[in-house]
């Protein structure tokens, strides 16, 4: 099995296959052949924001690692920019969504003191017909408190069924009846995209206006080609809660996700974060005050030698006396490193060659024809970023919806646009 954090590893090779990594381990026997110009517990390849985190846990735990990159720096598209005057842009993703791994790693790091975070009281918004329009969302209370917010604040659940003019009111009502009365049940053995989830129970509109633009931004996926239970499995369990409330006979997700609610402010309050960590809200917009960049730029400077930059690998093979070999090139040429385990973060793509010594299948399963989304393989859709700036002056002087005041404060974080307003 993969032991993550220094746990022992078993004895026999096993392999994890997901979308984006591949992971091999293999404890095998101590001794490393003599060919490998360095023997090492744990090789890391790829570091982009997954590696590098997992060598700084790795690192702390004890184990011997070394994590391998194939550009220059730490961080993948993880990248953060600040011109002469100041202004902080992002090339790649601009946020995470803030959870206790991420503090914990920031605190260790000693830049704790530069995390910052979303306002909890305003909402992420939609433009549609030429307006732009809160999603519902808490003031930020904790507990039971935002609990009550999110459902009958002022900018809740409630007053955006009852007054938002993002959805018609054909589209509220069956948006109403899926959340508070019923829908129809999954299908039985199929596995249902996001489209075909969300529609079965709140109807298209919901799906049009308020999820397509999320789940294109998240993943840059097809949400009628995604997996729901693959892309979105906590929101999809919620279904299943609904329907575990015995009273709950048609499965209104509305009573499921204010039980789900309930559980999770339960767990954190029977496993709350370290006293000494930052306070923080589960899943609150949040970054650095000099762009998400400072979080690798300071695990480089924690690992330091244990990290080599320009290193492409080339070739994985199973090693005579355990564990494997593994094959770089690099700016000082060829190097080959034995380890007693691999974990693989980089595009899976980018492996099929390296690893047909060590797993003969994966040929047959980077080329495999999907023909359910006209692709090869793995598919990684290709995602371009661009950033402009405006000056606040720019935006329209006109009152937002539900107090949240004029757009040029610029009230909320960010703004989704549906494929529907082209």
């Amino acid at each position: 099995m993969i032991c993550p954090y220094g746990q022992a590893f078993a004895p026999q090779l096993q392999l994890k296959y997901r979308s984006h990594e591949v992971i091999l381990a293999d404890t095998g026997k101590e001794n490393f052949e003599a060919v490998a110009s360095k023997h090492i517990e744990c090789l890391i390849v790829g570091g982009g924001i997954s590696g590098s985190a997992l060598a700084h846990n790795l690192n702390r735990a004890g184990v011997d690692i070394m994590l391998a990159e194939a550009r220059d720096y730490l961080g993948g598209n993880v990248k953060s920019h600040k011109t002469e005057d100041g202004f902080i842009w992002e090339e790649g993703p601009n946020s995470f969504a803030t959870q206790p791994s991420i503090v914990r790693i920031a605190y260790e790091l000693g830049i704790d003191d530069q995390l910052v975070f979303a306002n909890e009281a305003f909402p992420p918004w939609v433009n549609h017909n030429g307006k732009l329009h809160p999603l519902p969302k808490g003031q930020g209370g904790k507990g039971a408190q935002g609990q009550f917010e999110l459902v009958f604040g002022p900018n809740g659940v409630m007053k955006f069924a009852l007054a938002s003019e993002l959805l018609s009111w054909p589209g509220r009502i069956r948006a109403g009846v899926g959340a508070f009365l019923g829908h129809q049940p999954p299908p039985d053995g199929e596995e249902e995209t996001i489209r075909e989830w969300v529609t079965r129970i709140l109807g298209e509109e919901v799906f049009l206006r308020c999820i397509d633009p999320f789940v294109s931004g998240v993943y840059a996926g097809n949400p009628e080609t995604l997996s729901m239970k693959a892309a979105l499995p906590k929101i999809s369990r919620i279904e299943d809660i609904s329907y575990s409330l015995g009273w709950n006979k048609f499965g209104a997700i509305f009573y499921g996700g204010l039980a789900r609610q309930i559980e999770l402010t339960k767990e954190r309050k029977a496993d709350p974060p370290d006293a000494t960590w930052p306070e923080f809200e589960y899943g609150n917009p949040g970054s650095f005050k000099e762009g998400l960049s400072t979080l690798p730029k300071a695990i480089a400077a924690e690992l330091k030698d244990k990290i080599n930059l320009e290193w492409r690998i080339t070739k994985i093979t199973k090693a005579t006396n355990g564990g494997y070999i593994a094959t770089f090139d690099t700016p000082e040429g060829v190097q080959i490193i034995q380890t007693r385990s691999i974990v693989s973060t980089v595009p899976a793509h980018s492996l099929a060659n390296v690893l047909q010594p060590v797993m003969p299948e994966s040929k047959s399963i980077f080329e495999k024809v999907r023909s359910e989304i006209a692709r090869i393989g793995v598919y990684h859709p290709p995602v371009a970023a661009v950033t402009v700036a405006y000056p606040k002056a720019s935006f329209k002087d006109v009152e937002l919806p539900n107090g949240f005041g004029n757009l040029q404060d610029l009230p909320g974080f960010g703004s989704l646009n549906p494929r529907t307003e082209g």
